[in-house]
């Protein structure tokens, strides 16, 4: 519901603000758990466009990939060869049961994030400067997939 209002809402500052949501409140595209990564760019390309559509799809598709992606570079990185081993640790990781769990929790898939800081943490062990700088890009990206709530 957040992104059907946002997608309809007049552009204002600051970005990300919806004003017939929560009539006669005020309130921002993050408090609806409407991905603020994809929703702000996607209002930005296609607000003009009233056909209704969702990116919801994509954003499950995505979080289960880089899930899959990430940990099969964790793997990688601590020595397995293994293809089957790859293979099979990698889809797991990715596409783990308590992830399915929060399907209709958009906002909650973002798992691969935490994959994504272990595999900085692995590759970099002996260079912290690029462990805090890499981690703290992954903190700003986070910050656009959840809810401030």
């Amino acid at each position: 519901m957040g992104w059907h209002y946002y997608h309809h809402s007049p552009l204002t500052f600051p970005i990300g603000t919806i004003a017939n949501y929560a009539w006669p409140q005020i309130t921002n595209i993050g408090y609806t758990d409407s991905i603020p990564l994809l929703a702000i760019p996607l209002r930005l390309l296609f607000g003009w466009v009233d056909t209704p559509f969702q990116y919801f799809g994509i954003w499950y598709l995505s979080c289960y990939s880089l899930g899959t992606y990430f940990a099969w570079k964790i793997l990688r990185e601590t020595g397995i060869t293994d293809l089957v081993t790859l293979l099979v640790g990698s889809v797991l990781a990715g596409v783990t049961p308590f992830l399915l769990f929060r399907w209709g929790h958009d906002a909650l898939s973002a798992h691969w994030l935490i994959l994504a800081v272990f595999f900085v943490f692995i590759r970099f062990r002996n260079n912290p400067y690029q462990v805090w700088k890499t981690v703290l890009l992954l903190t700003g990206i986070s910050a656009f997939c959840t809810s401030p709530t």
